[in-house]
């Protein structure tokens, strides 16, 4: 992975390089911010960074190809764009959602520079999902349970939107926080499985990423293809 003076990211993720456009590092976008505003905790620009899980989340989407091609997949938390591209690039049908319009202006941006077409990036709040109940066959999401306030409306949106048999993937890096959500999980009827764990370096620093898998035991069903209908009623 490279960065150039402007900004720009160059990343090899499933078999191919990407460019990634953005507005600057989170060091200095962090710094602009005013920490007093209303919800302020709430836009850290986190989406600035490409983070390890999400590199190693992409490689996985890259290999999923017979899997997720022509499924409605819900990319969370999708920052600049990077696993919504490899999903759709594998032949999902994604609708890729983010809190704030900045990461998904450039998640747009970089998903035209990159050839990839067809992504719905849609502004939404996990707390308040907009979605038709059981829309999708598929979740995923790079490091988005880095904070325990995270767990429950994360939870509650894995169960509204992810169809009878579905599956979600997380890539986690190691951090202490980010463990206690398979237990969390487990108390709500899910099942977690580690699939692969790998050293991704990020930054020039090597990191440990893992894979993770979540089902519900109960529903093992195959889903039947959603309607077309479902993607969110709001659309950046």
């Amino acid at each position: 992975m490279t960065h150039d003076a402007i900004g720009r990211i160059t990343v090899r993720a499933c078999g191919r390089d990407w460019s990634l456009c953005r507005a600057g590092d989170l060091e200095e976008l962090w710094q602009a911010m005013d920490d007093t505003a209303p919800g302020a905790e709430d836009r850290i620009p986190y989406w600035a960074e490409l983070w390890p899980a999400g590199i190693m989340l992409a490689d996985w989407l890259g290999g999923q190809a017979a899997r997720i091609a022509g499924r409605r997949c819900l990319d969370v938390g999708c920052g600049l764009g990077l696993t919504a591209m490899a999903g759709a690039a594998a032949g999902a049908r994604v609708v890729a959602m983010d809190l704030m319009p900045e990461p998904l202006a450039h998640a747009r941006d970089n998903a035209r520079e990159n050839g990839v077409p067809g992504i719905l990036f849609t502004r939404l709040d996990w707390r308040n999902p907009a979605f038709r109940s059981k829309s999708f066959e598929f979740i995923w999401g790079g490091d988005i349970v880095y904070e325990k306030r995270f767990f429950d409306p994360l939870e509650r949106l894995f169960s509204h939107a992810l169809s009878p048999g579905g599956r979600i993937w997380l890539g986690l890096a190691r951090r202490d926080v980010s463990g206690a959500v398979w237990e969390f999980l487990g108390q709500r009827g899910w099942r977690a499985e580690r699939l692969a764990i790998r050293e991704v370096v990020h930054q020039g620093r090597p990191a440990q990423v893992a894979l993770w898998e979540i089902t519900r035991p109960s529903d093992t069903s195959d889903a039947a293809p959603p309607e077309d209908d479902c993607a969110a009623g709001q659309r950046s």
